[in-house]
Parts: C-alpha cells; structure tokens; sequence
C-alpha cells in the first residue's frame, strides 16, 4: 500500500510519506494498546473521527521510518457487539479506504487465556500478524508466568514482550516493523468452532507454559475494608458524607462567589 493520505479530524494535514504502509494495533480494551501506540510514535501522532461514525481513530508515523501506525479502537472480537468493534471489523476489511497491510496484536500478559479468542480471530484474517505481549512485569509480580519463545512457536507468528511505561522490549518491535514481510506465518490457521477453538486456546497456553497471574495482593487487601460488612459499609458512608461536605462548604460558596 503506498501514497497513504491520513487526516485527522477537521481536515488535518496528512502525516504519511510517499510509499508508506500502514501497521493497525488490535487488542481488547486496557491490554495497553495506547501506550505500545505512544511508544512507537512518540509526539507524532494525529486523532480524529472515522468517516461516517463517532468513533475515534489515531495514527500517527512510527519513529525513524516511512511506516504508519493507526490504534484501532478496543475489542474483545471480530464479530462485533459495539459500534466499536464493527469499526474494528471494518477498518480491518478497508471500508474506510484501504485495509492494513499489517497487524500488531496488543495483549495483556494477566488475560492472555481470555484474550486468545480475538488472537484466534486476528490470524484468520491472514495478513502479516506480530503479538505485543504487554503487562510482563505485572504477570510475574503476582506469580504468573509465560515463555515468549513457546508462545511464538505456538501461535507461528512473532512474540514481543514490552513494558511500554518503561520502555522495554520496544527497540526490539520497532526494528521489527519495517520488516513485517518476513514474519512468520502460521502453519494452520486456529479454528473457527467455539469447542475447536477452546482446544487450540488450551494447546497454545501448555505450549507457551502459562500460568496465570494470582490475586493483586494490594486488591486483596482493600477488599477485605471495603468488602466487609462492617468497615465496608462505615466506609461508604464516610465517602458520601466526605461528597456532601465538598458540594455544601465548597462548591455552594464557591458558586455565590461566581454570580456575584
């Protein structure tokens, strides 16, 4: 794909340069799209409105290259539920001019089992498919585990591990993208039946060895106060009390003072 013209709202001035291509991120709403997108970008980036819709798209130029990279809005699937995900459905298919010519799949490390529905339904679109796995530092915190190389093999399509608020890992991704023709491909395509694809999901995480991240120790200790019967409800109360104090000794003076 090349000659991309990329506008963000209100007529904005395009960003690509002549021969660019373009790289989409797909992944599930909080699994870190945005940051991984703000990581590859830098300041270089540009939002507005996709044609038709309300929803918002943001692109922008990958540092150091010609390539460009669109942040598609959050999704758990590619059969979508939301005007979200059928903007995710559609961008996909090139409804909005022309379809990417190759996807980042962003997926946090702590749902990677939940997550590897939408990972199945990526990699039946068959485009040049790499896997962001974000959240490493979290997984391993709380006990979890997941080897990038196995997860790689697995799924026969290439394996990052980033800590995008740290920057980790993105050297690595970054060189890669300019290169996506090479990656690797999956040998078979994952299944499209509920029953087959939960098999190939369980196949991909033994072979990845995962094991899941336990209960945050700090959300642990919060639900024991705010979920007792006792504090947790002393608690409410004082918050609420807290609410009106600010609405009636603060905002009404403070909005008196305006008027006059």
């Amino acid at each position: 794909m090349s000659g991309h013209e990329h506008h963000g709202g209100g007529g904005g001035s395009a960003i690509a340069l002549p021969g660019s291509r373009t790289i989409a991120l797909v992944g599930a709403p909080n699994a870190g799209k945005s940051s991984v997108f703000n990581l590859l970008t830098g300041l270089r980036a540009k939002t507005g409105n996709y044609p038709g819709v309300t929803v918002a798209r943001s692109f922008g130029q990958l540092r150091g290259s010609k390539s460009l990279i669109e942040d598609l809005p959050g999704s758990y699937s590619l059969q979508p539920l939301s005007p979200d995900e059928q903007v995710v459905v559609d961008a996909l298919a090139g409804e909005f001019g022309e379809a990417p010519d190759a996807l980042l799949l962003v997926v946090d490390a702590t749902t990677l089992r939940r997550s590897l529905s939408l990972v199945a339904d990526t990699l039946r679109l068959g485009l040049p498919t790499a896997l962001v796995l974000t959240m490493t530092d979290e997984l391993a915190a709380r006990g979890g585990a997941v080897d990038t190389a196995g997860l790689s093999r697995a799924l026969g399509i290439p394996v990052h591990a980033v800590v995008a608020h740290r920057g980790l890992g993105s050297d690595e991704l970054r060189a890669s993208l300019d290169t996506f023709d090479t990656w690797e491909r999956p040998a078979l395509l994952p299944p499209t039946e509920p029953e087959a694809v939960a098999s190939w999901s369980a196949g991909v995480l033994s072979l990845a060895g995962y094991r899941a991240a336990g209960i945050d120790e700090r959300t642990r200790r919060i639900d024991r106060v705010l979920l007792h019967p006792v504090f947790g409800v002393l608690t409410f109360f004082a918050v609420m009390f807290g609410f009106f104090q600010l609405i009636f000794t603060v905002a009404a003076p403070a909005q008196e003072a305006i008027e006059n």
